[in-house]
C-alpha cells in the first residue's frame, strides 16, 4: 500500500506536474499525499507545486532532517508487525577506508547525506561518473541544436545529484550554468559551460580513484577461477534478478550484488557495469535489457 509519493518535477517525457494531474484524476491514487522534490528553491516554485495539487515540497540536495520531518508529517505512525520488520543493514562499509581528501568532494557533507554509510557514498560517486560520463557532450549537443530546454534538463539533473553526493562546488556551478542558459547569450553560456566542466572533472577523478582503489573491498569472497564458474547457479541468479526487475522489487539490488560476486574475476566487465548502473539508477527497464545482454554472453538469454 502506497502511503506517500515523492515527485520529481523535472522528468523527461512526463514532468512532475503532468504526472501529478494523472495521479489526482485516478481514484486509486487521488488521496495519496504527493511531495514535490526538485532543485528549484524559489518560493514561486513551491506555490506552483501546491497549486497543482501537491501536498508539500522538499528541495534538493536533500537534507535528511527535512525529509524525515516531511515523512512524519504525512504518514501516520503505525505499529510494525514482527513479520514486517527488516534486518539491520550490515553492509554500511564501516570497513572501507575513504581518502582524507577527494578532489571536488566534501566528504563529510556527502557522508551526512547518506547517514554515514561509506559504502553507499562510494557507490553513488562511482555511479555518478558512469551515468554522467558523456554529460558535457550531451549539453553541448543540445545547445548546438538550440534546444535549451533539453540542456536545462541535463544541467538541472546534475545540480541535484551532485549536491546529494557532496560535490557542492559542482552543484553551485551547475546552478550558475542553469541560470545562464535561461537568460544569457551564447558567449556567456560558453564561459559558464567551461567553468562547469572545470568543476566536473575533479569529481570524475575522485570517482575513478574510488573505483580503482576500493572496489576490491566491496567483496567478501575470493574470486573463483574461470574454470570454476558455476553456470547453473549463474542462470538461476540471473533468473531471480529478472523476476525482481520485472516486479520493480528493490531486492534486485541485493540479488545483483550476489550475481556480481560470482562473476567477479571472470570478465564481462562492461556488461556487469552497465547492469550495475541501471540498477543503481533504479532504471529497471534498461536493467532488464542489460541483464539479457549479459545472459546472452553465456548463450542463455532466452532461458531466463
Amino acid at each position: 500500500e502506497i502511503e506517500l509519493i515523492f515527485m520529481d518535477l523535472q522528468m523527461p517525457i512526463l514532468d512532475g506536474f503532468e504526472a501529478t494531474k494523472y495521479l489526482l484524476d485516478d481514484p486509486d491514487t487521488m488521496n495519496i499525499p504527493i511531495v514535490a522534490m526538485t532543485a528549484h528553491a524559489m518560493s514561486g516554485d513551491r506555490d506552483r507545486c501546491l497549486g497543482a495539487g501537491m501536498s508539500d515540497y522538499v528541495s534538493k540536495p536533500i537534507e535528511l532532517e527535512q525529509l524525515y520531518a516531511c515523512i512524519k508529517k504525512w504518514i501516520k505512525p503505525r505499529k510494525i508487525k514482527e513479520s514486517e520488520s527488516q534486518p539491520t543493514d550490515k553492509n554500511r562499509g564501516e570497513d572501507l577506508i575513504l581518502p582524507d581528501y577527494l578532489p571536488g568532494i566534501d566528504i563529510n557533507n556527502g557522508l551526512t547525506r547518506v547517514t554515514g554509510n561509506k559504502r553507499l557514498l562510494q557507490d553513488l560517486l562511482i555511479s555518478f561518473k558512469k551515468v554522467n560520463a558523456s554529460i558535457l557532450d550531451k549539453i553541448r549537443e543540445a545547445l548546438d541544436k538550440e534546444n535549451r530546454k533539453e540542456a536545462l534538463r541535463l544541467v538541472h539533473s546534475i545540480k541535484g545529484t551532485s549536491g546529494n553526493i557532496g560535490a557542492l562546488e559542482l552543484s553551485t556551478s551547475a546552478k550558475e550554468l542553469e541560470v545562464t542558459i535561461k537568460e544569457g547569450d551564447d558567449n556567456s553560456i560558453d564561459v559558464a559551460l567551461k567553468s562547469f566542466a572545470a568543476y566536473l572533472q575533479p569529481v570524475f577523478k575522485s570517482a575513478k580513484l574510488l573505483e580503482d582503489n576500493l572496489v576490491l573491498q566491496k567483496y567478501s569472497i575470493k574470486p573463483q577461477k574461470i574454470g570454476e564458474l558455476d553456470l547453473p547457479l549463474l542462470i538461476q541468479l540471473m533468473a531471480d534478478l529478472k523476476h525482481s526487475l520485472i516486479a520493480n522489487d528493490m531486492v534486485a539490488k541485493k540479488q545483483f550484488t550476489t550475481l556480481q560476486k560470482h562473476l567477479y574475476g571472470h570478465g564481462f566487465k562492461e556488461e556487469v557495469e552497465n547492469l550495475q548502473g541501471d540498477i543503481n539508477n533504479l532504471d529497471f527497464s534498461n536493467a532488464l535489457q542489460s541483464l539479457t545482454i549479459l545472459a546472452d554472453k553465456f548463450g542463455k538469454g532466452s532461458e531466463l
